[in-house]
């Protein structure tokens, strides 16, 4: 009855729906359809009819579809069996269910944009590529892929909020699947038959609650990335048979209450994130993962105990347990764990760096890395002294003691150590290395200290800008090091070559641009440069040479300056970034001014650069060296920088004693400006201080 009444509404082309497949061929093969067309249907039972004759191919065309400006719905299950030539470069944005057996495009048209769609099945297509780009789908719940052996990765899904089910199986070629943030998908697909291809599988901030057993058909898959999926409970025991996977990311998986079940060796998993999920206990067959090289348990906050058999994680780089505040010690090693690994050692030989802020510090005498560890985060402890097992770590390079509210002394330190940062250790009032070194007895060796707000030391060493040249005087092997530290005086050293007030009376140099406070400054948010030019002598030998950079904070606010360096325009130090930021932000900003020092050697291989182009283009006999310091934010944080050059002692030098600046050196002139200001704008002409000015 149905049928006879849209019949009689006219010529197939006039009709609200079509499922006559001689009619459906007419309209989209001669272009006879209108905007009355709602829905088309091709199914199994309409085709059967007529066996005795070969069905006919149906011919697209680019406009086939142009005219069925109002068509919602869409349905053929016999595309592959009746064939389809030519193309098409439009489908209606109203559709609401496009079901399309074998569909022979190459990739959805660019203005396809249905916004109602709830169902897109387009299993055993041709398809190399769903769309460009990433496109909005609101409304879109399944997608039905299977077979789609042509395609190789999926587009940006994001867009698709409300996906719950998608089918992926027999896409044989598939490498790259990314399901980010599809927060209503529930479960993942169950896969059939073994996948190879697929390398590649993110499901991050998405719905998913479980995985099916199914997925360890994913065999060849490398990286998985599920981390903030809040629902997601357990992980099969199937994952095992992932032996090429190497990344497993679970960060931020609250709901996850222990690590994933290993029930055979797996040699290939390289990093197993874990961090701020909810896991109680790692399960005992970790020891299983014996590639492991990374393994993250920072801020698992219900996490208690460790099992003896991450004593098999042999290969193990990187341990972070920062945050695992519940966490008391780590397990006890037993002789039958040593016979069972069979390894020869029960503890982490390879182990690497270790980072355990806000953690139980006791846990270093139970390990076994003291040849291996090269970096240490102890960070948020509350140790009041520095625990003397500290020192036996012979090649430590990195340690991080910020934030050790309590810490009060540092005494020995590993011989090798090249950084240590000890920023808002408030309570700290010796530090032995450092005082040697500022009385003369010991050269700095660390390559970088930073003491941010550390005032009771700094008061207590009577650390300033003058005790720092006394460092760059005695830097005998021209080594690079860093330092930033409270300071009394607020200004960059008046011993610097050059330097530059930014806050505050301007200095006496030669300055090109505006001096008025809101040229130089510019209103807030407006980016700010400044450029010192230093002359340097071509007598000076460059192995000897270095530059002291300096900024000075009001603060220590939460910003950055950046600096670069070039001589003779050939570049030396494109980019060096003094920030004077709080990476753990534990109590308030302080008020205290802060400076920074970075000094560098001049690169040999870099200057090699620089003497061929000057022999080339530059008669001088001087090279010139430029520095220019910008800032994104005009908020009156920096109150001053500069530049000095440091030439080192060497008895064959024609200046035969250490100087800080002096003879060689020239400062040419300075520019402060905002970044739209040109050079040649409102010149303005200052007096130098002389170069040997200390």
């Amino acid at each position: 009855m149905g049928k006879d009444i849209v019949i009689q509404e006219g010529e197939p082309g006039k009709r609200s729906r079509l499922w006559n497949f001689d009619d459906i061929n007419h309209v989209l093969t001669n272009n006879t359809g209108t905007d009355k067309i709602k829905g088309i249907q091709i199914a199994w039972e309409r085709v059967a009819w007529e066996w005795e004759r070969e069905p006919d191919e149906i011919c697209l065309n680019a406009t086939s579809f142009s005219v069925l400006k109002n068509l919602v719905y869409f349905s053929d299950r016999m595309g592959v069996v009746l064939g389809y030539s030519g193309n098409i470069d439009y489908l209606s944005n109203k559709l609401r269910w496009l079901d399309w057996h074998g569909c022979p495009l190459q990739s959805f048209p660019s203005n396809f944009h249905p916004k109602e769609l709830v169902w897109l099945n387009i299993d055993s297509a041709i398809i190399t590529r769903l769309w460009e780009g990433r496109k909005i789908f609101p409304n879109l719940t399944s997608m039905i892929l299977t077979g789609c052996r042509s395609l190789l990765e999926l587009p940006d899904l994001t867009g698709i909020p409300y996906l719950k089910e998608l089918t992926i199986d027999r896409l044989q070629n598939l490498e790259n699947l990314d399901l980010c943030g599809c927060s209503k998908l529930a479960t993942f697909l169950e896969i059939n038959r073994k996948m190879d291809s697929l390398r590649k599988l993110r499901l991050a901030f998405s719905g998913i609650k479980e995985l099916h057993p199914s997925i360890g058909n994913l065999i060849g898959l490398k990286d998985l990335d599920l981390s903030y999926c809040k629902n997601l409970t357990t992980l099969p025991c199937s994952i095992d048979r992932w032996q090429n996977l190497e990344t497993l990311d679970l960060k931020e998986c609250t709901k996850l209450a222990t690590s994933p079940e290993i029930n055979r060796k797996m040699d290939s998993l390289r990093y197993l994130n874990l961090s701020c999920s909810g896991i109680k206990e790692l399960h005992p067959s970790i020891g299983n993962l014996i590639g492991l090289k990374h393994l993250s348990l920072r801020g698992c906050k219900k996490l208690t105990t460790l099992p003896c058999s991450i004593y098999g994680l042999q290969n193990l780089e990187t341990l972070d347990l920062s945050q695992c505040s519940k966490l008391v010690t780590f397990p006890t090693n037993t002789k039958s764990l040593h016979e069972d690994n069979g390894d020869g050692s029960l503890w982490l030989p390879k182990l690497k760096v270790l980072r355990m802020e806000g953690c139980n510090s006791y846990f270093l005498t139970t390990l076994d890395c003291l040849e291996t560890l090269t970096e240490l985060d102890l960070s948020s402890n509350s140790f009041v002294s520095l625990p003397a097992c500290i020192s036996k770590f012979v090649n430590l390079e990195k340690l991080d003691l910020s934030c050790c509210e309590r810490l009060r002394e540092i005494p020995e330190l590993p011989p090798n150590l090249l950084e240590v940062d000890v920023s808002d250790c408030e309570s700290l009032e010796k530090f032995w290395k450092l005082s040697k070194v500022l009385e003369g007895k010991e050269l700095l060796g660390i390559k970088v200290i930073i003491l941010l707000n550390c005032n009771r030391l700094c008061d207590n060493l009577g650390y300033n800008m003058d005790k720092m040249k006394h460092i760059l005087l005695n830097n005998q092997d021209n080594a690079p090091f860093r330092v930033v530290f409270p300071g009394r005086t607020s200004e960059v050293p008046k011993w610097f070559n050059c330097w530059m007030d930014v806050i505050g009376p301007t200095c006496e140099e030669d300055v090109i641009g505006s001096t008025s406070e809101e040229d130089v400054i510019g209103p807030t948010g407006e980016p700010f440069d400044c450029e010192f030019s230093i002359k340097i002598s071509e007598n000076l030998k460059w192995e000897k040479i270095g530059l002291a950079i300096c900024a000075v904070s009001e603060g220590a606010k939460p910003c950055y300056c950046d600096y670069a360096v070039s001589i003779n325009e050939v570049c030396i130090r494109p980019s060096g970034t003094f920030r004077f930021a709080r990476r753990k932000g534990v109590r308030s900003i302080s008020t205290t001014d802060h400076v920074w020092l970075d000094y560098f050697p001049l690169p040999v291989e870099r200057m090699a650069k620089v003497d061929d182009q000057k022999g080339c283009s530059s008669p001088q006999p001087y090279y010139m060296c430029r520095v220019r310091f910008t800032h994104p934010y005009a908020d009156k944080f920096l109150k001053g920088c500069g530049v000095h050059l440091v030439c080192q002692e060497s008895k064959d030098d024609e200046y035969s004693s250490n100087k800080v600046g002096g003879g060689g050196v020239e400062p040419t002139e300075q520019k402060r400006h905002r970044t739209d200001l040109l050079e040649s704008e409102n010149p303005q002409q200052k007096k130098h201080r002389g170069p040997n000015s200390m």
